[in-house]
């Protein structure tokens, strides 16, 4: 709250945190309503602690949007809001339920971030961007995907990762939705040298702080996004062995603060 500047929120933003597409993909909806994502689990413990969250920080008006369906995010969790305004936004699978996400969000003459629906890291590093994720799966792009491309007027296309996560056919389908044709690659040669790449496209020396996140597994930095989009700061990935590349990143951006997740 302190560093979005408000005390209570307008939008609270409740995903399921054992598992990373919906939280992920919900980073552009959080920067349109200025709001946290909250991992819940669905234990009754856990769906305990997030509503005395909402019900301490969300304003008396104001909207949870649950991500995912109830496989994810429990009715027994949505029907315990009772006088809160809660809207659920689904679909029959990652996919469909990034594009509920991202109609809600109200995409529009904007750049959009292509990336694999069936690994974390990527979609990890572009949740920093303030930019709109599109999830694709390994097949390309399907029926439903392509309708919706159709009806949003889009910029740039960057897609983010190596030929191995989005392939170059998938490349190719997307010139056709490209303002002007050209889509742009944004990868390295491995999770952490594309978090770098992304970086060094997005944020340049724009930020002097960085946001750390485990690169080996998800939960930690799946609520990262907002916060690095409310500090302006690229989020990279790193561990224990893994941090070079960021470091050497942060010291020619002339980074001088961290935050660890």
């Amino acid at each position: 709250k302190e560093k979005m500047g408000v005390n209570q929120f307008d939008t609270i933003i409740v995903a399921c945190g054992s598992d990373y597409p919906d939280a992920l993909t919900g980073s552009y909806l959080a920067k349109k309503k200025n709001a946290p994502i909250i991992l819940v689990d669905k234990s009754v413990a856990g769906e305990k602690r997030v509503k005395e969250y909402i019900l301490k920080n969300l304003k008396s008006d104001g909207t949870v949007y649950i991500l995912g369906g109830t496989g994810v995010v429990t009715d027994r969790f949505k029907n315990s809001l009772s006088g809160i305004k809660v809207k659920r936004l689904a679909g029959k699978s990652r996919y469909d339920t990034n594009i509920s996400i991202l109609k809600e969000a109200g995409v529009a003459d904007s750049d959009i971030l292509v990336c694999t629906g069936e690994d974390f890291a990527d979609s990890l590093s572009a949740s920093a961007v303030g930019k709109p994720i599109f999830l694709v799966p390994k097949a390309g792009l399907n029926e439903v995907q392509r309708e919706y491309l159709k009806t949003i007027n889009i910029k740039d296309v960057y897609l983010i990762g190596g030929t191995g996560v989005v392939s170059e056919s998938t490349k190719k389908a997307f010139k056709s939705y490209d303002e002007n044709g050209v889509v742009d690659r944004v990868s390295g040669s491995n999770r952490y040298l594309t978090s770098v790449a992304v970086a060094q496209k997005f944020f340049k020396t724009e930020s002097k702080s960085a946001v750390l996140a485990y690169a080996l597994d998800y939960p930690d930095g799946l609520s990262g996004g907002p916060l690095a989009m409310s500090l302006e700061a690229p989020l990279l990935l790193v561990d224990n062995n893994g941090y070079k590349d960021a470091m050497v990143f942060a010291d020619k951006a002339g980074i001088n603060k961290g935050v660890v997740l």
